[in-house]
């Protein structure tokens, strides 16, 4: 089966290379194309070799908004069955009047996490929920010595608020014993001055086995959020999570205060977090979730087999 995967990159998510890596041997044939008009033509033939266009995020409102549909409109006209995939922010962005032209022109809307279900539900989209997921094994390491707390604050200063900045920084100041590892492109003027804030900038996805080995817990304190890749890479190294989403074997909270009182609790901690390592083997096998997104495209484009 041939399928044309459009997506949106950011240097945190690589989610549409991560879902051509996961549909690639399991009788998929996916093609990889970007947002953008680079290569028009080009895309536009890789389009018309396809039967299905998985749509790994878009901005639902505004011009591109409207661009958006223009786009879904023209591929139902050629007979393309579309897939639109929603990942977190977009989810968030996306306007009631936008969600009922979408929930018309899109064949099938899955959802990255399932609570996005129910924020899609309530804008007038219908969806599913199927995870794209990283390849995810096990790692069996001993936590460090000390508390390490591991964060993610980069982007532009628009989104600090978003990613929970200044909550961060109050543990940050509130624990000068703790050693913090802070990922994200942040900017000389925004970083704290203090022997307790370690600033690792960009790391590549390789490079990222050392750093949560090298941590206890991940800090995630978003306003919104879809399923962090973070969150299930930490579960994954046994680490620790405090999120202010509800999530298996993560502690919830909803503000700096809240999350205080358990990193209280894990100053001395030296088990590893052996219900999150037996969840992500449990439940988030990315061949079965592929399996069952193949599932889908059959569904949508008629195969019986």
């Amino acid at each position: 089966m041939r399928v044309v995967v459009s997506g949106r990159w950011s240097s945190v998510q690589d989610l549409p290379t991560l879902l051509v890596a996961q549909l690639t041997g399991i009788g998929i044939c996916p093609i990889i194309v970007k947002h953008n008009f680079k290569r028009l033509w080009e895309k536009f033939g890789r389009v018309l070799w396809c039967r299905i266009v998985h749509v790994v995020s878009i901005k639902p409102c505004g011009i591109e908004g409207a661009f958006w549909v223009l786009c879904f409109i023209f591929l139902r006209v050629i007979g393309k069955k579309v897939i639109v995939h929603w990942i977190g922010t977009d989810v968030l962005e996306l306007t009631p009047s936008f969600g009922y032209w979408f929930s018309k022109l899109g064949s099938v809307h899955l959802s990255q996490a399932p609570w996005l279900v129910e924020e899609l539900g309530a804008k007038g989209v219908k969806s599913t929920w199927i995870p794209i997921l990283p390849s995810l094994s096990a790692v069996h390491k001993p936590l460090p010595e000390t508390l390490t707390v591991l964060t993610y604050l980069g982007g532009d200063e628009s989104r600090n608020d978003f990613y929970g900045k200044n909550e961060a920084e109050k543990l940050i100041r509130g624990f000068p014993d703790v050693n913090f590892l802070i990922l994200g492109r942040v900017s000389e003027e925004d970083k704290l001055d203090l022997p307790n804030a370690n600033y690792l900038g960009f790391v590549e996805h390789k490079g990222m086995g050392d750093v949560y080995s090298s941590s206890t817990v991940l800090l995630r304190l978003t306003k919104h959020d879809g399923l962090s890749l973070m969150v299930l890479e930490a579960l994954n190294h046994g680490r620790y999570v405090i999120w202010t989403k509800d999530f298996p074997y993560c502690y919830m909270v909803e503000n700096s205060s809240e999350a205080k009182e358990y990193l209280e609790m894990l100053r001395g901690v030296r088990l590893i977090n052996e219900g999150g390592l037996k969840l992500i083997d449990n439940d988030f096998n990315n061949i079965k979730w592929a399996n069952k997104l193949v599932g889908v495209y059959r569904e949508v484009v008629g195969d019986k087999c």
